[in-house]
Order: C-alpha cells, then structure tokens, then sequence
C-alpha cells in the first residue's frame, strides 16, 4: 500500500509512523546530545535532527509535519531565550557556535541536494503546502475544515457514533470496523465511501470510541499531563525540560491532525519522552498526592460510572451495534459458520452454501413473499447414522428432527410480514471431513444448503 502511494516507510514499514517517530527525535537528539556533552555529541545531534526533518519530509506524513513545526518551533524560541536569559549564554562560545552552526549548514546542503532527486511522493508532493495560511491555495477555512473537520469523511462519520452513542462510544476498537456504515448515514457512498481508517483525531477517535462515560478518565489524565508540563519547576535542567516540552506539546498538536497514537512504536516513544521529562526534573513531579484509600464518595462516583458505561455497552452490544442488526439497517450480508456459495455438483444453477460449523447463523434479504428452503447432507454414512439437525428463523423453530442423506429437507419459509431480512439459525449434531474419505477438500462440512429462492 505504502509502495503504491510512492511513500518511504524506514524500517517500521509505514511512512506515518517513521514521521512521528522522527517528529519525536528530530528535538530529542539535541536533548540527548546536552546530556551527553562534548563538542561531538552536539555535532552529532544536530545532524541526527536534520536527519530526522528528512525522515518526516519523505514520509509525507502529515501529522508528523505538525509535530515537527510545534517541536522545532518551541525548540528555537526556549533557545533564544535561554542564550538570552540563562546560563547557557556563558556556557556556549562563539567558536563553539559558529562551528555547529557550520556543520549544520554543510549536513542540510547535502541533505538538500539529496532529497531533490527522491523518488518519493514528499510533503511537498502530497500537496500539504498548500494547506498553509497565506501561502496555500485552500484559503485558511477550507484547510480548517478539511484537516480538522472532514479528514475525508471519517469526521462526519465520528460524529454520527458520537450523536447515536454518546454515552459508551462504539466499542473500543471497534471504529475501524464500523466506520463505512456511519460514513454512509453522510452520504459516502458508491464512488465516495471511504476505506477503513481511524477518526483522523486523537479525541475524536476516543469519543466515538469509548464515548463520553469512558472517555472521563483520559481526559483527567490529560490535565495531569497538562499540569506537568506547565508546572513550576524547582530542581533540573529547566532547558531540557522546556525542549522535551515541545515534543510532548508538538504530538498532541499532531494529534488533532491524526491518530499517531495507534501504532505501539509511537506509544512506546511517546512514553519514553514523558519519562524522560520526569529525570530532567530530577523526579520533580508536581501533581496531587496519590489516594492512599478511595473515600466513600470517590468510590461512588467510580462504581456509577463504570455501572453506567457498562449498562449502555451492553444494550448497545444487544441493539444498534449487534452485527446481524448492523448489517440489516446498512444493507450488507452477514453471516457465521456458513461458507461462500459455491456451484453445486448436481448441476443445479442455483449455487449451495455449506454449513462449517456445528452452529450457524445468516442474515437473509427477503426478496418474496416465500424462501424455498433446500438442505441436504452429504456425510458418508448419513444413511445409516442420520443427523439430528434443528433451523430457527427469527428465533422461532421451524425444524427439529433427523436429516438423513437420501432424502432432502425441503420447506416453505414465509417471510415474516413487514420486515426487509429474516434471521435464518442452524444447528448440527456432527460435521464430517472430507479429508478422511480421501478427498483434497480440508473444511469440516455438516448442511449443504441450497442458496436463497424466493417466490
């Protein structure tokens, strides 16, 4: 995929995960190089960040863009300040300066003539420039509405899961695979749907995700992170600190761009920087002492809104969001333990459907007034060993006996009065293999049912 869009991955195999990742070390390496000392050690981070500006220029990344500007930006004005201000001026000569700056010069020329033969599709090249105020071609509403509101229809479709579920959300991990059928309820559809992807917004994401009830706590935990970052700060290297500030401060920005947070190697980076800002403050973490036991009232509120997300989470799991009622309201055939059709061997030119479990179930779009329902088995020994078989529709049994394989069962289904699908369940006693009678086909095999006729 990536390969098709001419996008550069690195060696974590996807282009938006190498620019966060690079977003965070483009600023971290000279973090890192201050610790280390040594004229070298700063060399080598201030190549290591012009390395990393081009690790997130050929991913094309977008949100790793973000990351990067707010970084950098914070980065130039702490540094300024500090030369200004603080101690760092005396610390740092002119020599020193002057050779750095030089060495800098020299790595983004070269990296410079580099990257104007890449053959791969660049920021520039994905057309993100001309998102940028007063220089872009979108104007400044149109970009706000495409970067933080559409994102290509996952926006509008965020929001229908917030509006239909604003109490516990849609599931937590469950967007990616919902997000086609509330995308069409704004009308992406046919050569407008849209393919699976997150919300294109941290908060977003876990809003429709976990939805208000559930999203409590992590929003708690963002205003300690917040209070953190912001807090006075008594002990530690107070430069160190502001910088790995930025990087914090520049992946939440990124963040309303994006869902960086998705891939593990950005969590496990993005929890490095934040520990990390901890032993630059010399452990001085600011923030309200930790809870030596839950008061009555704490305990309240904490069981009330778990009762809470968990009650809506399970009427919802048995309502709206239950697959076999998804797939009835957005017009999509569903099913379990029942394979594709397949043509049948008799000859037959309507096609037949095997069943592959001992349990299985499908959603039937009703297309008549009666479903001519074939089944019939195809075990070895189904004449001698008959199986016991049972079909429920819409939960009502309609057959309960024995299937034996010379004599088929057929039966007359009417379809229930004003509904647009039935709900067809079946239920065997014992699957066969045809494997162990020397046939190359590996399924376990138990109804073969004849595919869907309607009169």
């Amino acid at each position: 995929f990536w390969a098709y869009m001419i996008r550069a991955g690195g060696t974590l195999g996807d282009p938006n995960k190498l620019g966060a990742v690079a977003a965070f070390w483009t600023v971290g390496a000279i973090v890192l190089g201050r610790r280390v000392g040594g004229p070298a050690a700063i060399a080598a981070a201030c190549t290591v960040m012009l390395l990393g500006i081009a690790g997130v220029w050929l991913s094309g990344s977008r949100t790793g863009l973000a990351a990067l500007l707010v970084s950098l930006a914070i980065a130039a004005f702490e540094t300024l300040r500090a030369w200004r201000t603080g101690p760092a001026r005396e610390r740092v000569s002119g020599t020193r300066v002057v050779a750095i700056a030089g060495g800098v010069v020299v790595v983004a020329i070269l990296l410079i003539v580099a990257l104007r033969f890449s053959n791969t599709h660049t920021i520039v090249a994905r057309g993100t420039l001309g998102y940028l105020p007063f220089i872009g071609d979108r104007g400044i509403a149109t970009s706000v509405n495409e970067l933080l509101w559409e994102r290509f229809g996952y926006g509008p479709a965020a929001l229908e899961m917030i509006k239909e579920h604003p109490i516990d959300g849609v599931g937590i991990g469950m967007f990616h695979n919902v997000v086609h059928d509330f995308a069409t309820l704004r009308g992406y559809t046919g050569d407008d749907e849209i393919p699976t992807d997150n919300a294109q917004m941290w908060l977003r994401h876990q809003l429709a995700e976990l939805g208000i009830a559930g999203s409590l706590p992590l929003l708690w935990w963002c205003v300690l992170l917040g209070y953190l970052l912001f807090a006075p700060q008594r002990n530690g290297d107070r430069f160190a600190v502001r910088l790995l500030r930025g990087v914090v401060i520049g992946f939440g920005v990124a963040s309303t761009f994006g869902v960086p947070g998705q891939s593990m190697a950005v969590v496990i980076t993005f929890w490095a920087f934040v520990f990390w800002l901890l032993i630059e403050r010399n452990g001085d973490a600011p923030g309200p002492a930790m809870l030596s036991s839950w008061t009555r009232g704490a305990s309240i509120a904490a069981l009330l809104l778990i009762a809470i997300h968990a009650g809506a989470t399970v009427v919802d799991a048995r309502g709206d969001l239950w697959p076999r009622n998804r797939s009835m309201r957005f017009g999509w055939f569903y099913k379990y333990g029942m394979s594709e059709p397949e043509p049948d061997p008799g000859g037959n030119p309507v096609q037949r459907r095997w069943t592959i479990m001992p349990k299985s179930l499908a959603v039937v779009p009703i297309n008549g007034k009666v479903l001519k329902f074939v089944a019939w088995i195809d075990h070895p020994d189904g004449d001698e060993r008959p199986v016991k078989a049972t079909i429920r529709v819409d939960g009502k049994l309609v057959f309960d006996g024995e299937i034996r394989r010379s004599a088929p069962l057929f039966m007359d289904i009417p379809a229930p009065p004003g509904k647009s699908h039935l709900i067809l369940e079946t239920e065997i006693d014992r699957l066969w293999a045809p494997r162990d009678y020397g046939m190359p086909d590996r399924r376990a095999l138990g109804l073969s049912i004849r595919d869907w006729v309607w009169e």
